[in-house]
């Protein structure tokens, strides 16, 4: 996905270098997952301008959600910023551990 400024403030992205600008991320359930049931502690992670590393989930429940909001504020926003907003989407990587197969357990 690609955030774009103009449709969060409503003004054109010139006029906003210099300005404050908000914006939420937000990342709930996960549908089609092909083969989720062979994997645990599934979490989703995805880089973001300057940040320094990978930002992460916590890990998500049994119904795939990821409960996750995170809200980037720039107090005073460049044209740099801009560019990378305008010209870049946001890859959000899905993640988990292989989960051992369960041995069936026999009956006597």
């Amino acid at each position: 996905p690609r955030v774009d400024p103009s449709k969060q403030t409503g003004k054109d992205a010139k006029d906003m270098v210099g300005s404050k600008f908000e914006f939420t991320i937000r990342i709930g359930r996960i549908v089609n997952l092909k083969n989720s049931e062979q994997f645990k502690d599934i979490y989703c992670k995805y880089d973001f301008w300057e940040d320094d590393g990978s930002l992460k989930t916590a890990i998500c429940d049994e119904d795939m959600n990821f409960h996750y909001e995170k809200t980037f504020t720039v107090e005073n926003t460049t044209q740099e910023l801009l560019n990378y907003l305008e010209e870049n989407a946001i890859a959000f990587e899905v993640w988990g551990k292989y989960a051992e197969p369960k041995a069936n357990a026999v009956s006597k």
